[in-house]
């Protein structure tokens, strides 16, 4: 698995709303490094997930050329 992004950024680094920020916030997300090695099914069941912030993630890693590692992380872990 080849990392092709920048996943030292931080997430307050995009063009994003403060709410996906205080949302990212409480899941302890801060960097796309953390979103890379999140567990998605734990995140889920968090009280603050939300699909529509996880739709804005995902197009920031999409943005980011991130998107196809963090799907091969999900199911080939």
């Amino acid at each position: 698995m080849q990392n092709r992004g920048n996943t030292s950024k931080k997430l307050t680094d995009f063009t994003v709303s403060a709410e996906f920020i205080a949302q990212a916030e409480k899941l302890d997300l801060y960097t796309l490094h953390d979103v890379l090695h999140m567990d998605l099914r734990r995140m889920q069941a968090q009280e603050d997930f939300d699909y529509v912030w996880y739709a804005e993630l995902l197009q920031i890693l999409k943005d980011e050329d991130l998107l196809r590692e963090f799907q091969d992380r999900l199911f080939y872990k």
